[in-house]
């Protein structure tokens, strides 16, 4: 929260700056996908395939801005922070005083 609290003061005369909040490790869709079955606590169906022209073996972001910024580094696993905004999401409109449609399941959808 105390990145937060100064973030609206670190910008001076720009109106906006894109800030990574990210571990900086490297991570591959397979290790993303284990980390949400890990988060969700049960088995999620993984289809496979392979790499597609311009698909990437990995992904990654850059968080040393939110370092400089806010002071701010990761203090949570992957499987962690997946379980946090998984705990988040259903009090987020609420708490947010968002209105938003729910997706409906793909076999709902047609």
């Amino acid at each position: 929260m105390a990145a937060l609290q100064r973030f609206d003061t670190l910008n001076g005369n720009t109106p906006f700056q894109a800030v990574n909040i990210s571990s900086s490790t490297a991570t591959t869709g397979r290790k993303l996908a284990q980390a949400f079955q890990q988060a969700a606590g049960h088995t999620i169906e993984l289809h496979g395939a392979t790499a597609r022209p311009g698909d990437v073996a990995g992904f990654s972001a850059d968080n040393s801005r939110a370092a400089g910024l806010l002071d701010w580094t990761p203090e949570l696993s992957p499987t962690d922070e997946i379980r946090d905004a998984m705990r988040w999401r259903p009090v987020r409109n609420r708490v947010l005083g968002w209105t938003v449609m729910e997706p409906k399941p793909p076999s709902q959808a047609l």
